[in-house]
């Protein structure tokens, strides 16, 4: 189609005999390209639903979901031979399945017009028999039998739920010492040995999990997961259409990707930063899930070491169910976990870099032949400002995050990276110093003293994921953040003698609202990596530190909830983070939209806190509508990551 003279490929959605605009202003389309039908009215409900939620664009949320379309591979994939799904069928269309039987659905016309009857685009306009479990009669007559890994779990409605898809939730997180692999094998199993296909969602392309399904399954995967082409993408994807393979396993794209028969949806490390994403609408995977497995009829499943935010808002609130092992089993299956607090020692010991207990329990394994983790803060994880006299973190008086240093303002001004809060230096309120050290820490410089201080020892440094690690023992591997994954490469399936974290109260004092939940889930992750974890620090008291301590994930959150719940921040409320508002701009939403608006700062930048958060976004839309026709870039970002 033709727009100001260009031509324009677009998506058609539906058709009416009555449209919207004048029909003057109606253009005729140029062509259609191809014949493979795109999607279906499943699909298009959830990407209505992903761009209301979002604060973003219908068209944005199809971009995110479907790859650049590649002519010779359609033209390919004429020769692919039959087809449970014919890619120029109407997805839901009555075809012939895999054994025999006939799959009914809706017919062509309510498959390229959904919701345009009523006019309505909610996802409450599905049809409720959509949701319904699908019979077991309509499989084979018993599922596969679980593996030994579910007997310490409660899982046996998760099971059933695989089986029979009915679109509840799961949060599934087993002890730290017991893989998940072999687990999401087992769920995927089920879910496609029943006739319905799974998605299986990682944060990105390090070994992990995942593994275990696409080797457990072979040819009937679509793994997206390495392709650098875009002819693989679509290759794959077609093939995903067609039934060709039951099993898709990917990043963050994925969520969105149309799947047939879509049974299963499992989200890896669901906490983790990478899924949110980066283009409008900005979406977050997780979500993007579960409402998916509402509108489809799907089953969800999340696993991560500790429950977001959101999620733990999910599960005070019934709509998710926490699998788990009982407390003794946790125990069992997991590291002892020893605090060295710092303010007990003696100067000298608590000056170095590692106090003098930890160096020498160092010093002990490698003296074995064994291997250290040392977990620490990287470059620019530390930027809060402490009081050097009692060493208290200076927190922000509207938020509570930590507060850093101005660069390059005209007077010495300190401000939150939270809510933008600002003020001029001012005395510790514990003990009135005046003096102040930034957190700060370099994982880099530690590695080169500790290849100092043990000659025999191959030190490494590791940043990423795909760094190699140490290759001989003993080894003392000083990895960051980016490099704890489920499997690293150099523990060979093992795992290390003694987990360090360094640096806790770096990561605690982070400007931050969610340092403390973001540190704790690092150290749960790091910890699965080894049999014992010594950790020192001068806040032993600190809950994130306790939880790790007695090893308590869901003891974290009833204290961190009560912590934020007078700020407003989630899981008491939600946030919206907002850029390029201009003084006009704010005060629009002042007046106009329900929450609390924090900032502009001078940079545009303002968070706006609201406990509703739909009847916020519903009374932002109008006033996008104005600031884009009046070419005011305001940018929304729902339920942004602050880290």
């Amino acid at each position: 189609m033709r727009f100001n003279g260009r031509l324009r490929t677009g998506w058609v959605i539906g058709l009416t005999d009555t449209p919207e605009v004048e029909e003057s202003k109606v253009k005729p389309l140029d062509r259609v390209e191809g014949d493979v039908r795109w999607f279906g009215p499943d699909d298009l409900t959830v990407w209505r639903w992903v761009a209301d939620r979002f604060a973003g664009t219908l068209s944005g949320a199809i971009a995110h979901a479907l790859p650049p379309r590649i002519v010779r591979v359609e033209h390919e994939a004429a020769s692919w031979g039959p087809a449970r799904h014919p890619l120029d069928a109407p997805i839901g269309a009555s075809v012939a399945d895999g054994r025999g039987a006939a799959r009914s659905g809706q017919s062509s016309a309510e498959t390229i017009a959904p919701d345009l009857a009523d006019g309505r685009s909610s996802p409450r306009s599905r049809p409720p028999e959509a949701a319904q479990p699908r019979s077991p009669e309509e499989g084979r007559a018993r599922p596969p039998c679980a593996s030994e890994g579910w007997k310490g779990l409660d899982g046996s409605a998760l099971l059933k739920a695989a089986w029979e898809p009915d679109g509840r939730a799961y949060h599934l997180r087993p002890p730290l010492h017991q893989d998940i692999g072999p687990l999401l094998v087992d769920l995927v199993a089920r879910t496609t040995s029943n006739g319905c296909t799974a998605l299986v969602i990682v944060p990105g392309p390090a070994p992990g999990p995942a593994d275990d399904v696409v080797a457990a399954f072979g040819t009937a995967v679509a793994d997206h997961r390495h392709f650098d082409r875009d002819a693989d993408r679509y290759r794959a994807y077609l093939r995903q259409l067609r039934g060709d393979v039951t099993v898709a396993v990917g990043e963050r794209g994925l969520a969105l990707m149309p799947m047939p028969d879509l049974g299963l949806i499992v989200v890896v490390d669901e906490a983790n930063p990478a899924y949110k994403e980066r283009r409008n609408p900005r979406h977050h995977v997780r979500e993007a899930a579960l409402a998916r497995g509402r509108m489809t009829g799907a089953t969800v499943v999340l696993t991560s070491s500790l429950q977001s935010a959101q999620v733990h808002k999910h599960h005070d609130g019934g709509h998710l169910t926490l699998v788990r092992a009982d407390r003794a089993t946790e125990r069992a299956l997991a590291p002892d976990v020893r605090v060295v607090d710092r303010t007990t020692l003696s100067p000298k010991d608590r000056r170095t870099r590692l106090v003098g207990p930890i160096t020498s329990r160092v010093a002990e394994v490698v003296r074995t032949g064994g291997t250290v983790i040392v977990l620490a803060a990287g470059k620019g994880s530390g930027s809060s400002l402490a009081c050097s006299d009692c060493r208290n973190r200076h927190e922000c008086r509207d938020c509570g995050a930590g507060i850093a240093p101005v660069d390059g303002a005209p007077t010495p001004t300190w401000r939150c990276a939270v809510c933008s809060w600002t003020t001029p230096p001012r005395p510790c309120i514990d003990c009135g110093g005046t003096e102040t050290f930034p957190l700060r820490a370099g994982a880099k410089r530690l590695a080169t003293e500790l290849a100092k201080a043990h000659p025999d020892a191959e030190v490494g440094h590791m940043e990423g994921f795909d760094q190699p690690g140490p290759t001989s023992r003993p080894a003392i591997a000083v990895m960051t953040r980016g490099s704890v994954v489920a499997r690293p490469d150099w523990l060979h399936g093992r795992r290390a003698d003694l987990l360090v974290v360094a640096d806790p109260d770096v990561l605690l004092g982070r400007p931050d609202v969610e340092a403390a939940e973001d540190a704790l889930r690092l150290w749960l992750d790091g910890a699965a990596l080894a049999e014992e974890v010594m950790v020192q620090t001068g806040q032993p008291t600190e809950p994130a530190l306790q939880s790790l301590v007695r090893l308590d994930p869901d003891g974290f959150w009833p204290a961190e909830t009560e912590r934020r719940t007078p700020l407003g921040f989630p899981p008491a409320g939600s946030l919206i983070r907002m850029t390029g508002v201009t003084p006009e701009a704010a005060a629009a939403v002042r007046a106009d939209v329900p929450g609390t608006l924090l900032g502009p700062d001078p940079d545009g930048v303002a968070l706006l806190k609201t406990d509703t958060l739909r009847d916020t976004v519903a009374a932002l839309k109008p006033l996008r509508n104005t600031w884009a026709q009046d070419d005011i870039r305001v940018r929304v970002d729902v339920d942004p990551t602050i880290t």
